[in-house]
């Protein structure tokens, strides 16, 4: 058996491990549950929402926190000694306990076949329908889309109207609606090196920062503005744009480091400014 974790890291993500550690165990199953905490392999996936548990390529729990007994009630069938197929939480067991010794491989064979839950396919409906629904509301923006980005009450600034298009620049922050730790760092450490290194232009509204929840229907169109596959920060100039996608992998290598490659997008931006 395969058995996969979808996550980022969160409390969540800690959570379902947790849990499909449980589920595994009382069942008897001898498997390891790989995590991938990469977007990029996440999105590739098809996982819209985090954390995710798949188990033999099927993605049984998206969004949630399954409790070990919902998790035993959808492992696949396996195979007893005897050769006959019996439920993962045969043997007469209604509920996990909190702690059970797994049971002996081969110890029940209970003939008959356990009807399968019908969660996997009301959450592939629900996958399906989200899918549906965000591809409408793009198709619909192309159409109502405003001339300006939406302003933010997170970065105010000064009346903009005397500076020249060509010398402003605004910083985007991209996020959802579930925040982990790792993506309140990526807000707190941007806002840092802006107002330490461009305090004066942040002053004169010459650079803003503009955090935006890309989960809301009216900011859907930023997907398409600049190839977003996922959280991010984006550089955006009237001339061009510049989209940090490395965020996540840069992170883990400690909070100076992500501000070293942030300080470098940024410079690198400005000298190549008209």
């Amino acid at each position: 058996m395969k058995v996969k974790l979808y996550g980022t890291g969160c409390a969540k993500c800690n959570a379902l491990y947790d849990n499909a550690r449980k589920a595994l165990d009382f069942a008897g199953v001898d498997a390891e549950i790989e995590k991938v905490t990469d977007l990029q392999n996440i999105a590739q996936a098809g996982i819209l929402s985090t954390p995710a548990l798949e188990i033999d390529g099927r993605v049984l729990f998206s969004g949630e926190v399954p409790t070990p007994q919902e998790i035993v009630e959808v492992l696949p069938e396996e195979e007893c000694s005897g050769g006959t197929k019996a439920s993962s939480c045969c043997c007469g067991k209604k509920s996990v306990p909190e702690k059970q010794e797994p049971p002996t491989p081969g110890c029940c064979c209970c003939g008959g076949k356990k009807e399968r839950p019908a969660l996997p396919r009301r959450l592939l409906a629900y996958l399906l329908l989200t899918f549906v629904g965000v591809a409408v509301a793009i198709m619909a923006l192309r159409e109502t889309r405003p001339a300006a980005p939406p302003e933010s009450d997170a970065s105010p600034v000064q009346d903009t109207a005397a500076i020249p298009e060509q010398d402003t620049m605004t910083v985007y922050y991209f996020h959802g609606n579930q925040r982990s730790a790792t993506c309140l760092k990526f807000e707190a450490l941007t806002k840092e090196v802006l107002e330490a290194d461009y305090a004066q232009e942040l002053g004169e509204g010459r650079l803003r920062f503009l955090p935006v929840n890309v989960e809301e229907a009216s900011n859907a169109h930023f997907f398409r503005d600049f190839n977003l596959t996922s959280q991010s920060i984006v550089l955006s100039t009237p001339s061009a744009f510049r989209n940090l996608d490395q965020i996540w992998m840069v992170i883990f290598r400690g909070d100076e480091a992500f501000k070293a490659y942030l300080r470098k997008n940024l410079r690198e931006m400005r000298e190549q400014a008209p």
